[in-house]
């Protein structure tokens, strides 16, 4: 899949979620709830030229984690996710 389609369908996921998520529950909206971020960490893998880029991935990555784990699994596991991409990003950041 091309990079541009990766990340067109990163917004279409993430907006079209944004109103799926009224009163729906279940396994396919949890998917859905970590698609957009989800596609946007491997878009953002497939430019990824320097450690910089990988870092940014992986900090999307675990957002993407973490909001599925939120409603998969649970607060605690979700936060752990979350947390693990904090300390990514404040790694980037520095």
């Amino acid at each position: 899949m091309k990079a541009r389609a990766l990340f067109v369908a990163a917004l279409v996921a993430g907006a079209s979620y944004a109103l799926a998520d009224h009163g729906s529950s279940g396994p396919a909206l949890i998917v859905w709830k970590g698609a957009g971020v989800g596609l946007l960490a491997i878009w953002a893998a497939v430019h990824a030229r320097d450690l910089d880029g990988w870092l940014i991935a992986g900090v999307l990555a675990l957002g993407a984690l973490g909001d599925v784990l939120l409603d998969a699994v649970g607060i605690t596991v979700g936060a752990v996710a979350f947390l693990a991409g904090h300390v990514v990003a404040i790694w980037l950041y520095r």
